[in-house]
């Protein structure tokens, strides 16, 4: 009679050093992120030239710019699902190329409807993609390296707003706004036929699915060679029962963090997707050419790239209360101060830098907050929900932004208006209490955040 040897991933996971296998993950996951984060930026630059060839006023691009986050927000709530039924490799590979093929359809649009219907497709597709290919990352990383490698990944969306401002400084003058949604689908159709090739699939999702030993096997032996599986091997998830009722997040011992946490993701977002969209057609219409204009997003996306990391080690040596609540401080006087400097482009281009390193910084510090505040059996309800408020915020950021250029705002008002929102959220980020309470209330003995299960393959 054969012996059944039985292992648990994150156990394999947490005793193996950072391995190649794992950084291809991470690196095609980055890739996903980037040219996400390029095709939602990239109408940012086209918009100037789009509005008056469509015959779009400032409030009708404002929709246009929601339409695109409103299927942001369907994406991720479906593909979501759909990672957990049919695997997290599928569904990336799906989403990459929904918006790949979807992004240059823009260029074709003749009016107003065509380019709503477009763009919340493209959306859809854009929304799919990152909660898979983030959950990919953390699940292929030790418990050590979770946190820096998924706001690594994260960064990938500050990177795709680099590669757009480039792309649009060189492309736009030249060959016209449509040419920027032409290149926005090459890239990420290129990736698709590497994402088949080396993107491994979830882990999780073979365990769960119950036929994939041999492929685990191999997977786990491509990040520890040294140790190897015999056939008959048996793998395990050691996993919290979770919980999904919505109530339990407003225990009184929750109460206060939960309503905190949807505050500073909603306002973070709000401020974030309105500065994404509106800078460029804002900075324009005050006078600078299209190149100084892209200048300043360029800048902010590079600042974006390192806030993260730099959130990240900061708070594993200080409260991240302190550190993110500074985090928002900042982001609101330097927004301020971008606004105040429009007529000094060196100052501003430096302000610029110091907002993206904050205000995006703060929206991937948001996560790990999110995972701190919550026990295991109801964190990813309680993340899931954080992200929702904060969905909300990025459709109501551009429309609102729409609805003041309409009437008249400029640059330096509206700039004013919206950083000064992110005082509220560094509020309600410095408001919360992180000591876990000696009791989990809502929850029974077999729902804290040390139970767990196991599911088994054969």
């Amino acid at each position: 009679m054969s012996v059944v040897s039985e292992y648990e991933i994150s156990a394999e996971l947490n005793r193996a050093r950072l391995s190649r296998a794992q950084l291809v993950v991470l690196l095609l996951c980055f890739l996903v992120a980037t040219f996400d984060g390029m095709d939602a930026q990239i109408i940012a630059f086209a918009a100037p030239w789009m509005m008056p060839d469509l015959g779009l006023a400032n409030d009708q691009l404002g929709i246009v710019f929601a339409a695109a986050t409103v299927g942001m927000a369907l994406g991720a709530a479906l593909f979501g699902y759909l990672g957990d039924l049919y695997g997290r490799k599928r569904m990336v590979v799906l989403t990459v190329f929904m918006f790949a093929v979807c992004t240059p359809l823009a260029g074709l649009a003749n009016n107003l409807n065509e380019l709503l219907i477009i763009r919340f497709v493209t959306g859809i597709g854009m929304g799919g993609a990152l909660p898979n290919a983030v959950t990919l990352v953390a699940e292929y990383s030790a418990d050590r390296q979770r946190r820096m490698m998924v706001s690594v990944m994260y960064m990938g969306f500050a990177a795709g707003g680099i590669i757009g401002s480039v792309a649009a400084k060189v492309l736009i003058e030249s060959y016209g706004w449509q040419s920027i949604f032409y290149f926005g689908g090459v890239l990420p159709l290129l990736l698709v036929p590497f994402l088949v090739r080396f993107m491994p699939e979830s882990m999780h999702y073979l365990v769960k699915r119950g036929d994939g030993s041999a492929q685990i096997a191999q997977q786990l032996s491509r990040i520890n060679p040294a140790v190897s599986y015999p056939p008959q091997s048996r793998f395990t998830l050691a996993e919290a029962a979770a919980n999904t009722r919505i109530s339990l997040l407003f225990a009184p011992d929750r109460l206060r963090n939960t309503i905190m946490l949807w505050i500073a993701f909603f306002i973070n977002l709000l401020v974030l997707f309105f500065l994404m969209y509106w800078t460029p057609k804002l900075l324009i219409d005050y006078g600078m050419t299209a190149k100084q204009a892209f200048n300043v997003v360029l800048v902010f996306n590079i600042g974006g790239v390192g806030g993260g990391l730099l959130l990240a080690w900061m708070s594993e040596h200080m409260d991240p209360r302190v550190t993110l609540s500074g985090y928002f401080v900042v982001a609101m006087l330097s927004a301020m101060a971008v606004g105040l400097s429009v007529d000094h482009p060196t100052l501003l281009l430096l302000c610029a830098f110091v907002m993206g390193v904050t205000a995006g910084g703060a929206q991937v510090g948001l996560y790990p907050l999110a995972t701190q505040i919550y026990p295991t059996v109801i964190r990813v309800t309680g993340v899931s929900w954080a992200q929702s408020c904060g969905r909300v915020g990025s459709i109501i950021g551009p429309v609102a932004g729409g609805a003041l250029v309409a009437r008249g705002w400029g640059f330096t008002d509206s700039y004013l208006l919206f950083s000064s929102f992110l005082l509220i959220a560094a509020g309600a980020i410095f408001s919360m209490r992180l000591n876990a309470p000696k009791q989990q209330s809502g929850l029974t003995q077999h729902g804290d955040s040390k139970s767990a299960v196991s599911n088994q393959v054969g």
